[in-house]
């Protein structure tokens, strides 16, 4: 399958889909007015929608039979994802967009009140995530694990935090040290997200944003947070300083300090989203027994596949996966991650290539531990107290 950037003039009459119903879908289906494309209808896996900037939503399935769309993808960390379940439908191609964002600005848009920030991500991301960075390796977000210490214990927590055990901080230093290098094997991380458990009971969160806003190679600070905890004085002043931004977590009453964050944040001039997304249900853990083919089905329809998250020394694509291997519930780490702890001078062409492989795998081992995104209960409520 090939991926084609769209060319708006010798589409005018073309049958035209886009897969994603997020700010990215909203911002693509405007550009695409403002040229006189019309949008057949947009695609999504989830069922959160039924019609979406006016246009119905389907489920991707619907492509199957008509292999006649001109099908545009609108997402950024799933965009490879969708590339895969294309692939796997038969389709011989696929589009980006890349061109019909060069060049706008957040203000050329319409969007709701809290999305602002949503749309300056995506049209700062989207390129990096479509072009996949070919003069070096670009990650338009990488995850950073600093704490297993949390207010809340969340029965589907996809980071498992309610099975740790003495939870603890992770040391900054080490961390650090890990993510410089990973700066010798990457050209760019956009995106430093910090998150927990709960980041900001972490003491030496402030010290990670000082070190991050110094590295030439990383953009965007971000925490975040389940609005619980309220950022003591000194880390505001650090967060305006480095530009962090944070991500609060809307789980209403667990969510005690969400609004006391947002009225310090406005108040600083520090960028402060909330998000009021529901969650998926991922299922029990146990050995499913998923053959090669049902976990790559699986690999493929997960839009979280492509969440790098780097936790003691490895980097993984998946958080679920992560923390399976990190509680020792299972044992997948040569297939399932790359060790980041051992790089040095010598063997940075080596490592490139091992992180250039490992972006390429199409399952993971821990996937058979997960019911897999079209087995899971999508949009339940998030934040539920307790054990399973």
């Amino acid at each position: 399958m090939v991926i084609k950037e769209f060319d708006w003039i010798s589409n005018k009459n073309s049958q035209v889909v886009i897969y994603g119903t997020t700010v990215g879908g909203k911002i693509i289906y405007q550009c695409l007015q403002n040229v006189g494309i019309k949008v057949d209808f947009f695609c999504d896996r989830s069922n959160r929608y039924v019609e979406f900037c006016g246009r119905p939503v389907k489920e991707p399935s619907v492509l199957r039979d008509n292999k006649n769309y001109k099908v545009l993808n609108a997402l950024t960390r799933s965009f490879d994802s969708v590339c895969q379940y294309m692939k796997q439908i038969q389709y011989k191609e696929i589009y980006s967009c890349s061109n019909l964002i060069k060049d706008k600005r957040v203000e050329d848009f319409i969007y709701d009140e809290n999305e602002g920030e949503l749309v300056a991500d995506f049209l700062e991301k989207y390129p990096i995530y479509a072009s996949n960075c070919r003069t070096g390796i670009c990650l338009p977000s990488l995850e950073v694990f600093i704490t297993e210490r949390c207010t809340l214990r969340c029965r589907d927590c996809s980071h498992l935090i309610p099975r740790y055990q003495n939870a603890k901080d992770y040391n900054i230093e080490e961390i650090t040290e890990n993510l410089n290098k990973i700066s010798k094997m990457v050209e760019r991380i956009s995106d430093l997200i910090i998150l927990g458990g709960e980041p900001l009971l972490h003491k030496g969160l402030y010290q990670l944003l000082e070190w991050g806003y110094q590295q030439k190679c990383i953009g965007t600070l971000t925490i975040i947070s389940n609005g619980s905890v309220m950022p003591d004085e000194k880390l505001l002043s650090v967060m305006k300083e480095t530009k962090a931004r944070i991500r609060l977590s809307n789980y209403g009453k667990y969510s005690i300090k969400l609004n006391e964050i947002q009225f310090e944040c406005r108040k600083r001039g520090i960028s402060c989203f909330i998000n009021d997304e529901l969650w998926t249900d991922m299922g029990r853990i146990y050995n499913h027994n998923y053959t090669k083919k049902e976990l790559t089905e699986i690999f493929t329809d997960c839009p979280f596949s492509y969440d790098l998250l780097l936790l003691k020394g490895r980097i993984y694509r998946c958080a679920h996966v992560a923390h399976l291997n990190n509680l020792q519930i299972i044992n997948s780490y040569s297939h399932d991650s790359i060790d980041v702890a051992d790089i040095i001078d010598e063997n940075i062409n080596e490592k490139k290539q091992e992180l250039r492989e490992y972006m390429e795998v199409d399952y993971l081992e821990g996937c058979s531990y997960c019911n897999g995104i079209k087995n899971s209960i999508q949009g339940i409520e998030p934040a539920i107290q307790g054990a399973r």
